[in-house]
């Protein structure tokens, strides 16, 4: 873990804003060696205990105006996956319904803001049995806009730009095809179809959606 820690550290960017604890990142590049044997100590521990340090909690949020506004099929925040990989999933899926004459229905669905959008009771529902549910307990942050704001409660969503939000996300959506037994599914990041084969599947169709809707 110290040697993971080293190299991460060493490929911060010295330009990149502090944090709340306001230790700049060309500091921790600096002295990655003898920074990460200590952090090394607190992260085990953490994770042993369960318990996340009240300071990991807090994030100093710079807004960034936009030009615009643990199951396998999972292709979004994983290695050598991508929308190619779940596109060529469903194509052949496809190929394969037409070539037996079978009818499929395809239903497109998206989370709305998907990342700030995500219900932190329901994610620590899910996360309990992970036995790392403390993580999202006082999460704070507050809006850098010449100056600084005060600290705020986080109510929903997942750290996004962090290396573990994504892994929360996917943990969150994880049990959904649990739920949409009547369906297929390919999912990448909040992206997800289902298909029917014959016009008597709607109900069952329904069914999914609605066991969707109770779980997220």
């Amino acid at each position: 873990m110290a040697i993971i820690l080293t190299v991460l550290f060493s490929s911060l960017s010295p330009s990149k804003a502090t944090g709340p604890d306001g230790i700049p990142a060309y500091l921790l590049k600096r002295y990655s060696k003898v920074i990460a044997p200590s952090l090394t100590v607190l992260f085990e521990l953490s994770l042993q205990q369960g318990v996340f340090p009240s300071e990991w909690k807090s994030a100093n949020v710079v807004p960034i105006p936009k030009k615009d506004s643990l199951y396998d099929i999972q292709h979004g925040f994983h290695c050598n996956r991508s929308y190619v990989t779940q596109l060529l999933n469903v194509f052949h899926d496809l190929g394969h319904a037409l070539d037996s004459g079978n009818e499929t229905d395809l239903l497109y669905l998206d989370f709305g803001k998907a990342f700030d959008s995500v219900s932190h009771s329901k994610l620590l529902f899910k996360l309990k049995s992970f036995g790392i549910a403390d993580y999202l307990h006082n999460l704070k942050q507050c809006v850098v806009i010449e100056g600084v704001s005060s600290f705020l409660n986080i109510k929903s969503g997942v750290p996004q730009g962090s290396v573990i939000g994504p892994l929360l996300f996917i943990l969150y959506v994880n049990d959904l095809p649990e739920v949409t037994k009547n369906s297929a599914v390919a999912l990448v990041a909040d992206d997800s179809y289902r298909a029917i084969q014959s016009p008597a599947d709607r109900d069952l169709l329904q069914t999914d959606l609605d066991s969707m809707h109770n779980i997220f």
